[in-house]
């Protein structure tokens, strides 16, 4: 009985792969963007401590690998404030719950930043079930959603803050421990 159901799932998936493909220079390119939009968002945010010479931003390239989409070319931002060296790396694109993240790395710690849907505060679960035994129903087209950075609280319960200038100095203040 177990074979017989692995067998009807290995089917319907490949069917649902075959009927649904992934444009993956489109993927590519939409989180090749959104890095772009979220260093810019940076810059902004920071540029009166750069214009005075407080603060330090460097870009530059790093290569990371999904499996999708293997090796490939990603920006990085560095922040240098004195002493403290605090970096912003790609993780990826390719991730369960969020369409791209970003790790922001200081000597005290990390806070992750997230490509989420625009209205989501938290994570959310939704489980399916599925009866192998019944024909795949019809889908409902999906809700557009409007993609946008957050920061993820980096304590439980979990939560996201938009992407602004208090919140991303708050976040800077956090994994430099200032």
């Amino acid at each position: 009985m177990a074979r017989s159901d692995f067998s009807k799932f290995v089917e319907r998936e490949a069917a649902e792969a075959a009927s649904e493909p992934i444009n993956l220079e489109a993927e590519k390119s939409f989180w090749l963007n959104k890095l772009n939009e979220l260093y810019s968002s940076i810059r902004s945010y920071l540029s009166e401590f750069v214009d005075r010479g407080q603060v330090e931003i460097a870009e530059g390239n790093a290569v990371i690998s999904e499996e999708l989409l293997g090796a490939y070319q990603v920006p990085i931002m560095t922040i240098k404030i004195g002493r403290q060296t605090i970096q912003l790396k790609p993780i990826g694109t390719f991730l369960i719950g969020t369409r791209g993240r970003v790790d922001l790395t200081g000597a005290k710690g990390t806070v992750r930043l997230i490509l989420a849907d625009k209205d989501s505060t938290a994570p959310k679960l939704t489980v399916t079930r599925v009866d192998p035994n019944k024909p795949a129903q019809s889908k409902a087209p999906p809700r557009q959603v409007d993609w946008t950075w957050k920061i993820v609280a980096s304590q439980a319960p979990i939560r996201y803050f938009p992407l602004e200038q208090d919140n991303f100095t708050d976040a800077l203040l956090e994994v430099a421990n200032a």
